[in-house]
């Protein structure tokens, strides 16, 4: 997971960590490691319009969920991911804390 997020930060220049459990702040990436997990992301859309999406991730595929949306998994029995959380204050910005 550290790997992941340190080479996310290089490639972008936006801080990036691995997320706390609960539900974190900021833009966030998810990489099905194993198996395969449905995930549904809600929010506004740029235009101001609710967005939704309803994506079956597989392994070695990442899905981008943007800040401030909500997102649940539906996992197989054998999925495992992991997820990185993006911010633009840099690899050393602020964190902030995770909210149940």
């Amino acid at each position: 997971m550290e790997l992941l997020a340190a080479q996310i930060a290089a490639a972008t220049g936006l801080g990036a960590r691995p997320a706390p459990a609960g539900v974190p702040h900021g833009h966030l990436l998810v990489h099905q490691m194993a198996g395969a997990t449905t995930w549904s992301v809600v929010g506004s859309g740029e235009d101001g319009r609710d967005a939704s999406l309803r994506y079956r991730l597989r392994a070695g595929e990442v899905l981008y969920v943007p800040d401030g949306w909500s997102r649940a998994a539906e996992p197989t029995p054998v999925a495992r991911w992991t997820a990185v959380v993006l911010h633009p204050d840099g690899p050393e910005g602020p964190e902030r804390p995770a909210t149940d």
